[in-house]
């Protein structure tokens, strides 16, 4: 179990570090409200793919990095109708700094209100060889992966919410494949699942005091 938990919290992070992306790049702006009313223009389909990054006093959008270039051709058109100067191009593997964070663009979803600026903790649903208890810490843009029983190493990363679907950056990219969803809210705990794809790969509970998930786990 530990081996898999741990494949089910980095895989997102490190799954396609090595692969080659494109994005479509559509505009700079220094206003973040006024680049936001531009993106609305956009169909609701469209706007489920754009991100918003801020580098120092500037915020940047583009789309949902792809690894076919091709596959972004179709889409160019439909977004220059908004963004005239809208261009592919290819998204060099650089490393988050600390100027750059990633701006949510649907903070009003019902998964981002239930944990933004909130510490979870993280357990297995069922019974393991392994006992593992993970503090997550979800901070506006940010989650941290606070280890406090089990070898498993911290972890800090961006993340953003779309449809109710949880994502995490790795290298300033998004992988839609990889992604959780809350999938039921109990007395004491959210149950919430990993996927890849449609393929559901497991089930974890986020409990909302640490006396409770350490009392779920001294069960087995």
């Amino acid at each position: 179990m530990l081996k898999k938990l741990t494949y089910l919290l980095f895989f997102s992070l490190f799954s396609f570090a090595n692969a080659e992306f494109y994005t479509i790049k559509l505009a700079v702006y220094k206003n973040l409200s006024t680049l936001k009313k531009e993106i609305k223009k956009l169909s609701p389909q469209l706007q489920k793919h754009v991100n918003i990054v801020q580098v120092g006093e500037l915020y940047k959008a583009s789309i949902d990095p792809k690894n076919n270039r091709k596959s972004l051709h179709p889409l160019l058109p439909a977004y220059k109708k908004v963004f005239a100067d809208a261009f592919i191009t290819g998204v060099k593997q650089t490393n988050v700094k600390k100027d750059k964070k990633i701006i949510p663009m649907y903070t009003g979803t019902s998964l981002y209100s239930k944990i933004k600026n909130r510490t979870l903790y993280l357990c297995s649903e069922g019974k393991n060889k392994n006992k593992v208890l993970i503090a997550v810490i979800f901070k506006k843009n940010t989650v941290n992966y606070k280890p406090l029983i089990g070898k498993i190493p911290p972890v800090s990363a961006l993340y953003t919410i779309k449809n109710n679907k949880l994502f995490l950056y790795q290298k300033g990219l998004l992988d839609t494949k990889v992604y959780s969803l809350l999938e039921k809210t109990y007395k004491n705990y959210y149950l919430i699942s990993s996927w890849v794809g449609n393929k559901k790969l497991n089930h974890l509970r986020y409990y909302f005091t640490l006396k409770d998930a350490k009392v779920y786990l001294k069960s087995f």
